[in-house]
Parts: structure tokens; C-alpha cells; sequence
């Protein structure tokens, strides 16, 4: 029999630490990451939405579906068109996700200070 260092042993352990970071690692690259404009697929009820924000810590985004906003799963979701597709790389995405009233106060204020005006932004 051969006989194991102290030293063996401790390279081993080393060893086996470095394995288990890179299966982790490996199975995070595997879940999808979406970015902000993303047309995605919600799996269960078929509808179509628009990647607003995320991931929280628990892998939830917050996506735009028929003018709501609504917080979803990465896991219920699949990609559909991708964003860079979709989209011009300096493209304002405040046309597609604030109302029209917002954007046009955001406008006002940007130029001049005006009195009793506040914008809402509903998340």
C-alpha cells in the first residue's frame, strides 16, 4: 500500500474544491441572461413581453407584457427575437416602457424648471 501524506491529502482537497467552483460555474453559463429589450416567450401562457429590468438575486426579471409589468422567472421564459437585433445600439428605451405624458414632462423639465410638475415612474 502506498503511503499518503499529510501533504497529498491537502493537495487533494485543493484539488476537489477547484472541480466543484468549475461545475458551478458551468451550470450558471447554461441559464439564459436577457438584457433590457430582449423579446422573450413566456412559456406558460404563450404571450410575448419585453425584458424591462433584472435578474434579482433569484433569477427574476421584470418584463413588459401587453403594457404591464410583471416579474418573471428566467426559468419560464425563452428568448425570442434578441435585443441587438431589434434594436439600434443607442436606441432610448424610455419610448417603449415610460407613457407618453412621462416622456414628454422628462422633456420639459431637461430644458427648463417648471413648477408642479412630477413624473411618475411605475415599476
Amino acid at each position: 500500500m502506498d503511503h499518503i501524506t499529510l501533504k497529498d491529502l491537502e493537495k487533494q482537497i485543493i484539488i476537489n474544491k477547484h472541480q466543484k467552483r468549475s461545475r458551478k460555474d458551468s451550470v450558471q453559463t447554461k441559464m439564459d441572461h436577457f438584457v433590457q429589450g430582449d423579446n422573450v416567450q413566456i412559456i406558460q401562457t404563450n404571450e410575448f413581453g419585453i425584458v424591462y429590468k433584472g435578474p434579482d438575486g433569484l433569477g427574476n426579471y421584470i418584463v413588459q407584457v401587453k403594457g404591464e409589468k410583471v416579474s418573471i422567472n428566467q426559468k419560464r421564459m425563452k428568448l425570442y427575437i434578441a435585443a441587438k437585433e431589434l434594436y439600434p445600439d443607442d436606441y432610448d428605451f424610455d419610448i417603449i416602457f415610460q407613457s407618453k405624458e412621462n416622456r414628454k414632462k422628462s422633456t420639459m423639465l431637461s430644458k427648463k424648471h417648471v413648477e408642479d410638475i412630477v413624473i411618475d415612474h411605475q415599476e
